[in-house]
Order: structure tokens, then sequence, then C-alpha cells
């Protein structure tokens, strides 16, 4: 979750991007995490180009995920891209 205060928003035609806290809740615990983004404003609609972030999952877990003798790296990384959402107005 990121508050809408932390982000910026570009100007009709315009795109800008920054880097804002957001907590992620993953197995009943919260965490905070930087995700950096670009958006650009597309006819009404602000167009995530992209937005991505680093997780570590071991602080929700207690201990690395393993099977057998293959681990799964403590910091995943997260990326999303070309998410829509509607411009208020």
């Amino acid at each position: 979750t990121i508050e809408k205060s932390k982000l910026t928003f570009p100007e009709a035609g315009k795109e800008s991007s920054g880097t804002a806290p957001a907590k992620v809740n993953f197995l009943g615990k919260e965490s905070t995490v930087n995700v950096k983004y670009s958006v650009k404003e597309e006819g009404g609609h602000y167009v995530i180009k992209n937005a991505s972030f680093d997780f570590d999952y071991t602080k929700h877990t207690g201990s690395q995920v393993c099977l057998m003798l293959i681990c799964v790296r403590p910091l995943v990384n997260i990326n999303i891209s070309n998410g829509v959402v509607e411009a208020s107005k």
C-alpha cells in the first residue's frame, strides 16, 4: 500500500517518476519497502509504465524457504508494468 500523497502524478500528456515508501502485508506481518515508479497521464488515465521494489520474505517467514538442497533467495524483486489507474477529476 502506498499513500497517495507520497506519489507524484504528472500533468496531462506528461510523465513523472520517483520513489515512494510502501507497506507490504504478507502472512499477517507488515514491512516497509521503497517503490521506484514511472507513470504517464494518457487521456484521463494514469498508466503505470513500471514500478518495482525489493522484498525480503524472511522478515515475514522467519527463515529462508528451502526444498531439499535448493533455497529461494531471501531478497525477491517485484516488478509491475502497464497498470492503469483512473485519474480523479
